[in-house]
């Protein structure tokens, strides 16, 4: 059964840049965050690729190109024009995308089997935030929608994963609400916005462990689907 080579020099620099990372957003510091943001996808993606060992694994290839996704939502987000935002979007979806097919074949291994009410928690939470956002959306109704449905189906299945991953899943869900309600609406403060990147941070490198710690078992789960 597989092992996770867990690869600490990685995780310690990831650690480190997403620290100053935040630091840089509780004080307003446009420059540290401008330069540690660009890197904290890469290094989880070196963390990730150097704990495997070399396993090749359906769900461990679409968490790959998930964090490449992130990367360039991370990137294009920085760029001040509206057009940037929308292209950080759809590489955000992108990453949506990506867990979902990783995390899919995997679904009736969770807790949701026998009690799918569980879901109902991560559906009422997009439901509120478009209801919320609504009124602001005008034309990106659609996108908005589209985007939140994504985010709210990776959340629900990461619970088939591990209860590590899907830990990480809520707070990148909750991450990216804060995003739409300080960028796409004045519903919350600019004070809320720190907020946005520990969680990101956090999930993301949640979603990565949980992943890991749990290759062995899903490996020889009957529902995997090779890709």
């Amino acid at each position: 059964m597989f092992q996770p080579r867990f690869a600490p020099g990685w995780f310690v620099a990831y650690v480190v840049v997403a620290g100053l990372n935040v630091v840089g957003g509780f004080l307003d510091a446009p420059e540290l965050r401008t330069v540690t943001k660009p890197l904290l996808m890469p290094l989880l993606l070196g963390f990730f690729v150097a704990s495997l060992g070399g396993l090749d694994h359906p769900l461990a290839t679409w968490v790959k190109r998930a964090l490449v996704f992130s990367w360039l939502g991370d990137v294009l987000l920085m760029g001040d024009a509206d057009v940037f935002f929308i292209l950080g979007i759809a590489g955000f979806l992108g990453a949506q995308i990506c867990y979902i097919a990783g995390f899919g074949p995997f679904i009736e291994l969770g807790p949701l089997r026998a009690k799918p009410w569980l879901a109902l928690p991560y559906v009422a939470v997009g439901m509120a935030l478009l209801v919320t956002l609504a009124p602001d959306l005008g034309v990106l109704f659609v996108p908005v929608t589209i985007y939140a449905v994504a985010l709210v189906t990776m959340a629900v299945l990461a619970v088939g994963v591990s209860p590590t991953t899907a830990v990480g899943a809520g707070l990148f869900l909750i991450s990216d609400s804060l995003i739409a309600l300080t960028e796409l609406s004045d519903r919350l403060s600019d004070a809320a916005g720190t907020w946005i990147m520990p969680t990101y941070v956090v999930g993301q490198a949640l979603i990565v462990v949980g992943v890991l710690q749990n290759l062995g078992r899903l490996t020889t789960a009957p529902q995997m689907v090779r890709r």
